[in-house]
């Protein structure tokens, strides 16, 4: 699943604004995730307006490893309505 995962990621990175190197193992994963979880549980009520480079990092390694188990393209992933005024 590795290079299937890596191929996933490589086309989704051509679209990211923010630059990763890799995505996360499944021990990164975990161990990012619960570093979140921890910091959620000792500040429940922080409210902030930007994702960490952690949050971001965890968010793109969650998304390329379901494309890759639901065999979706992460294109698909977003719904993008363009509103257009007709005259």
């Amino acid at each position: 699943m590795s290079g299937y995962t890596d191929s996933i990621f490589s086309e989704l990175k051509k679209n990211l604004t923010f630059k990763i190197p890799k995505i996360l193992d499944h021990q990164s994963l975990a161990d990012y995730f619960e570093r979140q979880l921890f910091k959620l549980a000792k500040h429940p009520k922080q409210a902030r307006k930007n994702w960490s480079e952690e949050e971001t990092t965890l968010l793109i390694s969650i998304i390329a490893y379901y494309c890759v188990l639901q065999n979706e393209d992460y294109a698909n992933l977003v719904i993008y309505n363009s509103f257009r005024s007709v005259i």
